[in-house]
């Protein structure tokens, strides 16, 4: 067996085990951002940042708050760059308050539909305190803030996924794949 053979033996198998490892059932998570100028200020930037991590546990292709498939999130809201409230998992899941559907083949977040519908979006402590971005029907996204007294439109949240990080399992798949073909090859030398 070549030395080329052996390369490429064990690059099929290590490719093999990674694809394998990365199935649509596992943690995804994503970076989020969306920003706007102030309905009352347009000189005012409204900007949101933060995670979120889920799985597509009933493998339909999509991530869903809806589904019980969003397992943890941070959220930062910002004025002009202030930093004006922060949000997570813990604080916001238990009270309804959020809306979130992720469609994994497109990379986006469905945010054209009402607030709490299936291709909406919502997100915050409540539309009448705290803070609160939502979905208006496919008219953009809506902010509202400080009880009412901040205001901002447009703007669309998107969602970059945080780059697959292979675990240990796969690691010590492969090196036993590697191991056994090693052997096979050495049973075959043998002969």
């Amino acid at each position: 067996m070549t030395k080329l053979t052996k390369i490429s033996s064990a690059l099929v198998i290590s490719f093999t085990t990674y694809i394998a490892g990365a199935s649509s059932a596992e943690a995804i998570s994503l970076n989020l951002s969306w920003n706007a100028n102030g309905d009352v200020n347009p000189a005012d930037n409204y900007s949101l940042t933060g995670t979120v991590t889920g799985a597509d546990t009933v493998s339909d292709g999509f991530i869903r708050s809806i589904d019980g498939e969003i397992t943890d999130f941070t959220l930062n809201f910002f004025k002009n760059g202030t930093p004006l409230a922060s949000y997570n998992f813990a604080t916001i899941s238990g009270d309804g308050q959020y809306n979130f559907n992720y469609e994994i083949a497109g990379n986006r977040i469905l945010q054209d539909g009402a607030y709490s519908t299936p291709n909406g979006f919502s997100i915050g402590d409540s539309q009448t305190s705290g803070y609160w971005l939502d979905s208006l029907n496919g008219a953009g996204l809506s902010y509202t803030g400080n009880n009412g007294l901040e205001a901002a439109s447009g703007g669309t949240l998107t969602a970059t996924p945080v780059p697959f990080e292979p675990n240990a399992s796969i690691g010590i798949f492969t090196l036993g794949a590697m191991w056994g073909v090693n052997q096979w090859r050495r049973n075959l030398l043998k002969k």
